[in-house]
């Protein structure tokens, strides 16, 4: 018996045009080939098009290109940091220039409310916990002022000497 071949599948013009891009523009991210005018397709279905047709998914970036970081403002050129096997080397931290400035990015100043010392915390445990102070201790000042014995004005001027029990 003879098993006839598949019929040749037929596409579509949205899937020549995501693999025309690629081949044309290998520097392009996948939302920017899905944004492309012509083409409504989201992200996930650009890769999955490239990933049957072969292409890398990965943008490539020229080897030499220069960027900018984003927190110092040096100029840097980003260092390979593996080899697709299929495609050119991929390059990872192109926002920051190194470790330092991308932890940097991530953290805000805090002024103490109660001695004044400025400390970086954080961005998400300053929005978590609203730090407003620059260690327990001031903030432990702070809450025995506002909500503590000497809040109340009938123990103003420290100790009340009824409640020492003379």
């Amino acid at each position: 018996m003879i098993i006839p071949d598949p019929p040749e599948r037929n596409r579509g013009e949205a899937f020549e045009r995501v693999t025309a891009l690629r081949e044309k523009n290998p520097c392009a991210t996948l939302q920017e080939i899905a944004d492309a005018p012509g083409i409504t397709l989201s992200r996930e279905r650009v890769r999955q098009i490239l990933v049957a047709d072969g292409l890398p998914t990965k943008a490539y970036r020229p080897p030499g290109q220069q960027f900018v970081c984003a927190q110092c403002g040096n100029v840097f050129t980003p260092t390979p940091t593996g080899h697709n096997l299929k495609g050119p080397p991929q390059f990872d931290h192109t926002l920051y220039c190194g470790r330092k400035c991308a932890k940097a990015s991530n953290e805000i100043p805090v002024t103490c409310i109660v001695c004044g010392t400025v400390r970086r915390y954080k961005r998400c445990n300053v929005l978590r916990f609203n730090s407003r102070f620059c260690n327990k201790h001031c903030q432990g000042r702070y809450f025995g002022r506002v909500a503590g014995f000497g809040a109340h004005p009938e123990n103003a001027g420290g100790r009340h000497r009824k409640s020492l029990g003379r």
